[in-house]
């Protein structure tokens, strides 16, 4: 088993001989042997972290005991934390082992910054690879699912994925080692559990060889994910377009695509929407415009060219800012301002992104804002006749989503510019005119 694990570590390049490591422990037979065979491989720095979540009153005492103990008789350092996770969990509104996860990881990732350790060493294995890609399939999931736990996964490595749990437990034996069971691997409450105790007895009656068979089904599907990952992000660049933090997806790009289904949905699942919005995004393509779907972070509008991918305004921020100031920067924008005195030589621009405004006429004060319901505004050309700021986007064909996200310039609760598309007739320069504001849009 030495022996294969190295070639393993060497074949997946997971770390360096000398290399520090530190090595999440349990107590449990995964983590001891884990820490056992890396200490006799003799060819890196090892370090230990033990968690404990407080979970199982005395249990959880004596398995840290258990981990120190251990550290010495490997002659390693170790870091203990100690963590109310049932408090955590009710205040988070999380299940206990996600709230778990997430505190380990947490503690994890400041240890490895602290003590600038470069891997986090974890003591997953076959079986373990096989309850996570059932669980998933059971959930649902895309194809990134179907890899399960990767030998390396950003600062994480599993030098113990290429043995089973048998090998590990014969391992165990065959060394004379000591480990702590924990009582809540019994029960069937987890999902895990369920998996481990009755599907995969029941899968190994088919297939005697399971987990190697798992690993190398694995293995493959990885491969087809890499592939797979190099066409959407063709697919991504050819139908999708960012726009002031909007996106824009060419409706007639997409349409020309073979199973574009599975494509649109790796492009905006990471947007929040799930593969039952995706296939009633693709049947309105040839649809009327208007059709709306939401997320909880985004909402997408089929327009006549476009969908249309905005994310959803939680509160309408506002800021403040003096007429004199040089310039503003505010999201993903800045503007720029001058004043100029005014003179029958002053060039005025046409550009949209551009505002000439009558110095004199705005407040010392200056809001931008977004738009809301109810805004009206005289539009210049329109001869102080005011119009809802709603029906003038409609005028633009603006979506209905990307209202909301059209941001406005005040002086005095009064628009002076829709940013971007026009001024208010009120705030125009005239021949009266002594001094301008000229105000650019920046963007990032």
């Amino acid at each position: 088993m030495l022996e294969k694990v190295k070639k393993y570590i060497v074949h997946n390049q997971l770390f360096e001989e000398h290399q520090h490591l530190l090595l999440a422990v349990s107590g449990g037979v995964d983590s001891v042997v884990l820490v056992d065979v890396l200490y006799r491989l003799q060819c890196y720095q090892l370090l230990v972290a033990h968690c404990n979540f407080q979970l199982r009153a005395k249990e959880s005492d004596e398995d840290e005991d258990f981990v120190k103990q251990l550290a010495q008789k490997y002659q390693v350092a170790i870091f203990v934390k100690r963590f109310d996770t049932q408090d955590f969990a009710q205040k988070n509104k999380l299940s206990i082992q996600v709230a778990a996860r997430q505190l380990r990881y947490a503690w994890f990732d400041e240890l490895l910054f602290s003590q600038q350790i470069p891997l986090l060493v974890t003591a997953h294995h076959q079986n373990d690879n096989i309850e996570t890609v059932l669980y998933n399939l059971t959930k649902g999931t895309g194809i990134a699912g179907l890899h399960g736990i990767l030998p390396k996964n950003g600062n994480i490595v599993r030098p113990l994925l290429c043995v089973s749990k048998e090998e590990i437990l014969q391992y165990a034996t065959d060394n004379q080692l000591t480990w702590r069971e924990d009582s809540s691997n019994e029960s069937d409450k987890y999902s895990r559990n369920l998996i481990r105790h009755h599907v995969v007895p029941i899968l190994k009656q088919i297939n005697p060889h399971l987990e190697s068979t798992f690993q190398e089904n694995m293995e493959k599907i990885h491969a087809v994910e890499n592939i797979f990952k190099n066409i959407v992000n063709e697919f991504k660049n050819r139908v999708l377009k960012e726009v002031d933090n909007s996106y824009y997806l060419d409706i007639e790009a997409i349409k020309k695509e073979s199973e574009k289904q599975i494509k649109l949905y790796e492009v905006l699942k990471e947007f929040g929407f799930n593969y039952s919005q995706i296939k009633q995004i693709v049947e309105v393509l040839d649809g009327e415009a208007g059709k709306l779907f939401a997320s909880n972070t985004h909402t997408l509008v089929k327009d006549r060219k476009h969908l249309v991918l905005a994310p959803i305004q939680v509160k309408n921020q506002l800021v403040q800012f003096e007429k004199k100031s040089q310039s503003i920067t505010y999201q993903s924008f800045t503007l720029q301002l001058k004043i100029f005195p005014k003179s029958d030589g002053f060039q005025f621009c046409t550009d949209a992104d551009v505002a000439h405004l009558d110095f004199d006429k705005l407040s010392e004060n200056l809001v931008i804002r977004n738009a809301e319901q109810g805004d009206e505004f005289c539009p210049l050309g329109m001869k102080g006749k005011k119009k809802k700021l709603s029906n003038f986007l409609n005028d633009l064909k603006i979506p209905f989503n990307l209202k909301n996200q059209t941001l406005l310039l005040l002086s005095n609760d009064k628009i002076v510019w829709v940013i971007r598309h026009r001024i208010d007739e009120r705030f125009k320069v005239t021949a009266k005119t002594k001094t301008i504001l000229e105000i650019r849009y920046l963007p990032k």
